[in-house]
């Protein structure tokens, strides 16, 4: 996922220039170039990258990148942006003695269509927009480009941060009887710990669901974060 989006916002970067060469990618990047080509080929596949022969053979992206999205760059390279881990008992055996009941897989529905419903809103025009602002570089205004940053206040320290991704994830899993607290933000690892209450606490897929939903957000949110574990 990391490096495929690196990779598109790379080339967003040089959209409407000359092709860019797998190796120049590899090394922009930092990207081993037999992956490289994996992935392009995928995204060529998924008709988000054409690819160019002869000299200045190359590849580019196959429409401006405020029409390009994160989500479709996720689902190129991993088929589903959300696993869904309830779906893995309803082929052969079925063996979640939580089945019955089970309060707490629509909330994880809900929350993997609200992951996929962030992501829909964030285009490659945005992330390198904001790449260069990290960059130190003025990026071009434009009604197309969203900012990622919190609107009208600071960013605020990391803890507070994290919070602010919990506050939208809370709401959803409150519903059907669950809860997520934050426990502690380690800066130095990169890790936060948060534990989950009621529903969630006793359903045997929510630390696999959680890595695949509220990790991603934080991730996406707090770049600093590089794990979400539940304790």
């Amino acid at each position: 996922m990391e490096y495929a989006t690196r990779l598109m916002v790379g080339l967003a970067k040089t959209y409407g220039q000359q092709a860019v060469t797998a190796e120049r990618l590899s090394a922009a990047e930092n990207v081993p170039v037999d992956y490289v080509n994996q992935l392009l080929l995928r995204l060529k596949r998924a008709g988000l990258v054409a690819s160019h022969r002869g000299i200045k053979g190359g590849h580019a992206l196959s429409r401006p990148p405020a029409e390009i999205t994160l989500s479709q760059v996720l689902r190129a390279v991993e088929g589903k942006i959300f696993e869904d881990v309830c779906e893995k008992y309803t082929s052969a055996k079925r063996d979640c003695h939580h089945e019955s009941g089970c309060g707490i897989s629509p909330v994880w529905q809900r929350l993997g269509a609200m992951v996929e419903s962030y992501l829909d809103g964030i285009t490659l025009a945005t992330l390198a927009s904001e790449r260069d602002a990290c960059a130190g570089v003025a990026p071009d205004a434009g009604p197309n480009r969203r900012s990622l940053k919190p609107k009208g206040r600071g960013m605020g320290t990391v803890r507070e941060r994290v919070e602010k991704v919990l506050d939208k994830v809370r709401p959803y899993i409150q519903s059907d009887g669950g809860d997520i607290t934050l426990v502690d933000v380690h800066e130095d690892t990169g890790i936060v710990e948060v534990r989950l209450h009621g529903a969630c606490g006793s359903c045997p897929s929510s630390t696999a669901t959680l890595k695949g939903g509220v990790e991603r957000m934080v991730r996406q949110e707090v770049p600093e974060i590089k794990e979400v574990v539940a304790v």
